[in-house]
């Protein structure tokens, strides 16, 4: 079985008053609990191109059985929409929620900011009422099967439950975004003026 797992990497705070600034998404694909390939593409912040990022680096990492995504929000509020990615792909796609969501907040916080607000607050209220509570040693954590059943995305998360509550490959994804990018250069880089 190979599984990929998708994570955002870290930006500053300031990152969200200048348009366009961007940080990467991280792809890291495992065939059973070993590591195979990472890539990264770059995403940006707040912007609309979460999906798009997300599909692309997918591709670039090569066959899968699974995908496993950290939520559907990444890169402030920019939205991998996970339904088009299992349509783009057609690999199931699961959607792992590390805490409940706020969905009022979300709201406040998106009509506030964004003027397609409705359209990002649709695909993230779709995606996390849809999702079930699945019971794991750390507690129940919400999961979103799409293209499977609950049943199989269980057994697929569970199976990369090893030693946190954190399916290893978005543990991982979220380990190499976050290190690339919490070191300064690569940001720098990335959002240099063209």
């Amino acid at each position: 079985m190979i599984v990929a797992g998708v994570d955002d990497g870290y930006f500053p705070p300031s990152y969200k008053e200048v348009r366009g600034s961007r940080t990467v998404l991280a792809a890291v694909s495992f065939h059973g609990h070993q590591p195979m390939r990472a890539v990264l593409e770059p995403v940006t912040v707040d912007g609309k191109d979460g999906t798009e990022v997300c599909v692309r680096a997918l591709e670039r990492l090569g066959d899968m059985d699974y995908v496993m995504l950290d939520s559907v929000i990444v890169a402030g509020f920019n939205i991998v929409d996970p339904w088009e990615v299992n349509e783009a792909l057609g690999v199931p796609v699961i959607v792992f929620f590390r805490h409940p969501l706020n969905l009022e907040r979300i709201w406040a916080a998106l009509e506030k900011h964004f003027s397609d607000a409705k359209e990002r607050y649709l695909v993230i209220k779709k995606a996390f009422t849809s999702s079930r509570p699945l019971p794991s040693p750390w507690g129940a954590k919400h999961v979103l099967p799409v293209g499977t059943d609950l049943v199989s995305a269980a057994d697929v998360m569970r199976y990369y439950q090893v030693t946190s509550p954190i399916p290893l490959p978005i543990y991982a994804a979220d380990a190499v975004a976050s290190g690339v990018t919490r070191s300064g250069p690569l940001l720098r880089a990335l959002n240099q003026p063209s």
